[in-house]
């Protein structure tokens, strides 16, 4: 992942070259950027909160076996049960209110993945198919909801109404959107590794992951643990959802998402679905899509350099990947001739003193 990255950065100042403009001063802004002040520190937190969630959610069920590509509209359904109920349970006291948003917004997220992880445990479907296409299908809800009978007027954008005050996620840090969702971010990732690497459920859910056929004569419910990785994986996502509509848009706003669903998805492979791996990852994706901005506003640079980094960087890691695994298999073929020449030769001389 670090030689995806860095060819990739190369390849990105050629890029800027082209555009006549400074590489230094661009990745200046890029790198740095989002260490220059409070603000836009604050800011890359902000960015980082939900790229934690969806790959922790990403980690648990690519570690299962499970392709569940989906968590964009996971992520979508918690952000519109907990926006909805932040502003409807108004009554409530804010911490209480909190904590419900955040329940009924992952078990948002989680019934989308129970869809699909239940459609391929009971029918065979795949899962990589319904996830991508319950993208579509959640996006599409929430859009109608948000423009037609649930909209608020008074937003100015296709929306709901404003949760309510006390249920505003604290800040942690200046005024950039930086909140206690990042805590309960790291948090969640690193249950997610223990429960994966450290408990009989884990073990259970590598073993699925890596040969159904086989766990069923180890005696584990297959079908019961595909369903619920799904589940949880897609509950991870809603949370992701409900952190964004509570702690940064207070409100569900349907434009919310430039795309942290899939974008957490490279986040998870960058980091190798190792949790330490993903938290840096997800640092630096963070710190990337806010020294963004700076580089623009520094340079003429367009933040579309950082789509095309991101591009490079998924490319550039499937092409090592892929050369990691020909000279593992070629160094495999290769140390296993010496052996079979040696036991030949060993039977040779033993056929030859007989």
């Amino acid at each position: 992942p670090v030689l995806a990255v860095v060819i990739a950065l190369a390849i990105g100042i050629a890029i800027v070259l082209a555009l006549g403009d400074d590489p230094a001063a661009a990745y200046r802004g890029l790198l740095f950027g989002s260490f220059s002040d409070e603000l836009n520190f604050s800011a890359m937190i902000a960015q980082a909160i939900p790229l934690v969630l969806i790959a922790a959610s990403v980690y648990l069920s690519f570690r299962g076996g499970i392709f569940n590509i989906g968590a964009e509209g996971q992520m979508y359904a918690g952000a519109f049960v907990g926006g909805v109920l932040g502003a409807k349970l108004s009554g409530l006291p804010g911490s209480l209110l909190i904590i419900v948003c955040m329940i009924t917004g992952a078990i948002g997220g989680g019934i989308v993945g129970y869809v699909a992880g239940a459609l391929d445990a009971y029918l065979g479907v795949d899962v990589l198919v319904t996830t991508l296409m319950l993208n579509y299908i959640v996006q599409n809800i929430t859009a109608y909801l948000s423009g037609g009978p649930m909209r608020d007027p008074t937003a100015g954008r296709q929306a709901t109404e404003s949760i309510a005050p006390q249920a505003h996620l604290p800040t942690i840090i200046g005024q950039g959107g930086a909140n206690i969702g990042i805590i309960i971010g790291f948090v969640v990732l690193f249950v997610v590794g223990f429960v994966f690497l450290r408990t009989r459920w884990g073990l259970q859910a590598r073993f699925v992951g890596d040969n159904r056929h086989f766990s069923r004569y180890l005696g584990v419910d297959v079908r019961g643990k595909i369903t619920q990785i799904v589940v949880w994986s897609g509950a991870i996502a809603g949370l992701a959802g409900v952190i964004a509509s509570l702690g940064t848009q207070f409100r569900f706003v349907q434009a919310f998402s430039p795309g942290y669903g899939f974008i957490g998805i490279t986040v998870a492979l960058l980091g190798r679905l190792n949790p330490i791996g993903i938290a840096i990852a997800a640092l630096f994706y963070g710190t990337l899509e806010q020294g963004a901005s700076v580089m623009q506003f520094d340079t003429n640079v367009p933040l579309s350099l950082v789509n095309v980094l991101e591009g490079l960087i998924i490319i550039l890691m499937t092409a090592t990947a892929l050369q990691l695994t020909r000279r593992r298999r070629t160094r495999a073929t290769g140390e296993s001739l010496p052996d079979k020449v040696t036991a030949g030769a060993e039977t040779a001389a033993a056929g030859g003193g007989a």
